[in-house]
């Protein structure tokens, strides 16, 4: 299962809701089966090798040392990759790794333009090492449920 929380706007336009539709499910979880169209929309880009492989491209530069959530780090500037410019998106990425040992990353942030739209993705790296544990929301709306998705 995946799951999926957005506002109106995301629901309207990512995932195809009327308005009403996108207004009525904002802010609730939505739950996607493998099986479901939209899974692999929701889901794909949420593993840590997929969200590793998300780094800037093209002409590279770097930024100045910052902070980061109380971490010494240096971005790396670029371009967004090539899958994620169709459809005429446009923008850049900003990868911030940490400037000591162990060099990890640390956030990645994505700004994406599609015509009047404009957005920004934020990716958080932490707790390195440690194990994780999930637990699904407590209620979820199944997008089978949602006639009017099409995603």
């Amino acid at each position: 299962m995946a799951y999926l929380q957005g506002d109106a706007n995301y629901l309207q336009n990512s995932l195809g809701l009327t308005a009403s539709g996108a207004s009525t499910y904002a802010g609730r979880w939505i739950a996607f089966r493998s099986s479901d169209n939209g899974y692999e929309q929701v889901a794909g880009g949420d593993t840590l090798s997929t969200a590793l492989t998300a780094t800037p491209t093209g002409s590279l530069t770097m930024t100045k040392a910052t902070m980061v959530d109380g971490k010494s780090v240096v971005g790396i500037s670029g371009g967004l990759l090539a899958d994620a410019t169709q459809g005429g998106i446009t923008g850049s990425e900003v990868l911030y790794v940490s400037d000591t040992l162990p060099y990890l990353p640390v956030r990645l942030v994505a700004h994406v333009h599609q015509g009047t739209q404009s957005g920004t993705s934020l990716v958080t790296f932490s707790y390195w090492g440690e194990g994780v544990s999930v637990t699904a929301p407590s209620s979820s709306s199944p997008v089978s449920s949602i006639s009017s998705a099409s995603p």
